[in-house]
């Protein structure tokens, strides 16, 4: 997928390089740490991207490093990552940090008196090292304590060594994310449609796109009143029928287009 995503997004003329991605612990491999790490240009399928745009203007467009605690980048453009990955680690995984070598689990333990604020952190404590591993290569781990818990949980950073807010930050929207397609699944019954062929599958989220981007917006002016500050968009599904009769809005404005013989009441119940 991120062989096909680069293709694409070189096609599109937006350069992979600029782009970061996320993922839990299950879907980090060493393939994926290979190709963030500009090792890989083909997926095991055959899939052959094509060549780079023209490199970043590495002096305006890569954030700038403290090399005091956060470690120094190349400013050679031969030598940039593919794609820079931010991924939970498992604590089976073996790291080696200035020549020792043990499971992340008790590298957790150890350094876990090693958190400090660091720049862009939001004051929450990390501790940011390099380390190596004969699987997953040169990486960076980012050792933290999650807002609201006690334990200590790492990421692996692997194309560009970001310092620890740029992963922190990052790697907040992963959560956003997960929530905005649970949104989709569950609220909006995004599972519910089945459009058939490709084109179908694409027609479904879109549909379902619209109807968040439709429903957020009555979220966002509706909680301007006082009464409805605290309005969710789960209520405002919930509550919409109570007030829409959405079968006579279709049946309304949409005539021309639904067939005599199909029974709408039936299908919007």
């Amino acid at each position: 997928m991120l062989s096909l995503a680069k293709a694409r997004f070189s096609a599109a003329g937006i350069n992979i390089n600029q782009l970061r991605t996320t993922g839990d612990a299950a879907y980090f491999s060493d393939t994926i740490a290979k190709f963030c790490q500009g090792e890989s240009d083909a997926n095991e399928n055959g899939i052959s991207v094509p060549d780079e745009i023209p490199s970043l203007d590495i002096a305006t467009s890569l954030p700038r490093t403290n090399p005091a605690n956060e470690g120094s980048q190349s400013s050679n453009p031969a030598s940039l990552p593919t794609l820079t990955g931010i991924y939970r680690g498992k604590d089976n995984y073996v790291f080696e940090i200035d020549g020792k070598s043990q499971k992340a689990g008790k590298w957790r333990s150890e350094l876990k008196e090693r958190l400090v604020p660091r720049w862009g952190t939001d004051n929450q404590p990390v501790h940011r090292t390099k380390a190596s591993s004969k699987k997953f290569g040169q990486v960076i781990l980012i050792f933290y304590v999650p807002k609201g818990k006690r334990a200590v949980s790492y990421l692996i950073v692997v194309g560009k060594p970001l310092r620890s807010g740029e992963a922190l930050h990052t790697f907040a929207f992963h959560h956003r994310i997960e929530e905005f397609w649970k949104l989709l699944k569950d609220t909006l019954k995004l599972g519910d449609m089945h459009l058939q062929s490709r084109e179908g599958a694409h027609a479904c989220v879109a549909i379902k796109i619209i109807s968040y981007l439709t429903v957020n917006m009555m979220k966002q002016n509706i909680r301007k009143l006082k009464r409805f500050k605290n309005v969710t968009i789960n209520k405002l599904v919930n509550l919409c029928p109570k007030f829409v009769d959405v079968k006579q809005i279709l049946k309304e404005h949409f005539h021309g287009i639904i067939p005599e013989n199909y029974t709408l009441d039936k299908a919007l119940a």
